[in-house]
């Protein structure tokens, strides 16, 4: 089995926990997690890809064993490209990388592209929607506004303390639960919640969803015309050749969210998995890696 080596980079002054495996001299992958993982979600496809690429993923800052950033408002979306900007400068040495992202990852991917396309030669997403096809559907298809009414819960004052006291019974089953395959493993499990526990993370964690460009509106809210009416569809072009996998069983978004995503992706395929959910990588990694393998050869 390959072995994946754990070490820090510093990136603007922050330790950021980093995995990596394969020569240093093939084509670099690079992996982004989302919400609420951490970077060893990744390790399957770090030790099954070393043969032919160099692979890396890492915490993102406030996960896991890389640092929290100091204040709430460096969780904001520029902060966060400018974090990643350094470190894939740092991984590529001088050359664009390619990159698959899940999630949260997959929702800085798409900015990071659209900014700095010189750093990434293609852009592999995961039920990550394009920022403009997810406003779209806030604001147009009641059944979004329904399947996001959880961020209201995670951004509510009170949730790192209930996260804490039910032993982070929330993201367990948002996680563990919402597996079509339920296939984590005991020891997976614990990994996570050790992960959750440390010091600062629930708080680290939820700030990416305290700092949303744009908080869905709830559909209950007496205000949701104003709300819907003020809401703007992000212009975000991309000329990073794209591939979106997406489970089709996703319960956090629409199918809808693809419609006419070559509106913002110059360069762009989807493909639509039907025997997975929104934790594809988990539930087809087959698939995922058979496509990596093929839109990432040179």
């Amino acid at each position: 089995m390959t072995d994946i080596q754990s070490h820090y980079l510093e990136i603007q002054g922050l330790r950021l926990h980093t995995l990596c495996a394969g020569d240093a001299d093939n084509p670099v992958v690079l992996f982004l997690h989302g919400f609420p993982e951490a970077s060893f979600a990744w390790d399957p496809y770090l030790q099954t890809l070393s043969d032919h690429f160099c692979v890396y993923a890492f915490d993102l800052p406030g996960y896991n064993d890389s640092d929290a950033l100091a204040t709430p408002q460096e969780y904001q979306i520029p902060s966060l490209l400018e974090i990643l900007a350094r470190f894939i400068e740092h991984i590529g040495r001088g050359k664009p990388i390619y990159l698959v992202a899940h999630d949260w990852g997959g929702a800085l991917a798409w900015p990071l592209a659209a900014f700095y396309p010189q750093l990434i030669a293609r852009l592999l997403i995961l039920n990550a929607p394009h920022p403009a096809g997810f406003t779209r559907a806030l604001r147009d298809n009641p059944r979004q506004r329904q399947q996001s009414a959880y961020i209201h819960q995670l951004v509510a004052a009170d949730m790192p303390d209930i996260l804490v006291a039910s032993d982070f019974a929330l993201l367990r089953e948002m996680l563990f639960e919402g597996r079509l395959d339920k296939g984590f493993s005991d020891a997976q499990q614990q990994r996570y919640l050790d992960s959750w526990r440390k010091p600062g993370r629930v708080q680290g964690m939820l700030q990416y969803y305290h700092q949303m460009p744009q908080m869905p509106p709830a559909e209950n809210d007496p205000n949701l015309h104003y709300y819907l009416e003020q809401m703007r569809i992000p212009s975000l072009r991309v000329q990073v050749p794209t591939l979106v996998l997406w489970g089709m069983q996703d319960k956090a978004f629409v199918p809808e969210v693809l419609d006419t995503l070559e509106d913002w992706v110059a360069e762009v395929d989807v493909m639509r998995v039907n025997n997975a959910s929104h934790w594809i990588h988990h539930e087809q990694p087959d698939i995922v890696i058979e496509q990596i393998r093929r839109f990432f050869s040179p």
